[in-house]
């Protein structure tokens, strides 16, 4: 079976060409025919471009005047018009599930990054607790070293008056 509409009727909607409604009778469509022909019509408007649009007003007239083409393109247009309402929905969707996947990087992003600042926190505390007990070491080895010393110098301290009689004096 033969398509019903030719490729050069297939390539335009009738209804945008007539510029007239979806609803529109057969008398719309030849009246709007007319109004526009008048400005598109070879004789009138020597351009290239009227020739080109005469054409696919004539064309669209002719689908609208036979009622098997007119009922194929209104469902065609029906089809269509449903695919982009799905369509659009669908990008609705899509919208909402990028939507909640930033949203939840974003949640996720900001768990990760409280996360290092604890660590770093706790790093932090355990480096100061490690220099804390690195200064108390010290202090306490110095306050031993400061004894020893202290005891040592005591100790030379009671021996140079024993050193000191021991040592001869006088000669040979």
């Amino acid at each position: 079976m033969p398509p019903i509409l030719s490729e050069e009727e297939s390539a335009l909607d009738p209804y945008v060409v007539l510029g007239i409604g979806a609803g529109a009778t057969t008398k719309e469509a030849e009246r709007a025919f007319r109004k526009k022909s008048l400005k598109y019509h070879p004789d009138k408007n020597p351009a290239p471009e009227a020739a080109v649009i005469f054409h696919q007003l004539s064309l669209s007239l002719g689908i609208f005047q036979d009622q098997a083409k007119r009922n194929y393109v209104d469902n065609q247009l029906e089809i269509d018009r449903k695919k982009k309402q799905r369509y659009a929905e669908m990008d609705k969707k899509r919208k909402a599930m990028v939507d909640a996947l930033v949203a939840r990087e974003e949640e996720a992003k900001k768990q990760k990054v409280e996360q290092v600042k604890r660590w770093q926190q706790q790093v932090q505390a355990d480096e100061e607790a490690i220099k804390d007990a690195g200064r108390r070491m010290l202090e306490e080895a110095q306050k031993r070293a400061a004894a020893i010393a202290a005891a040592a110098t005591a100790a030379r301290a009671a021996r140079a008056p024993e050193a000191a009689a021991r040592k001869p004096t006088g000669g040979v």
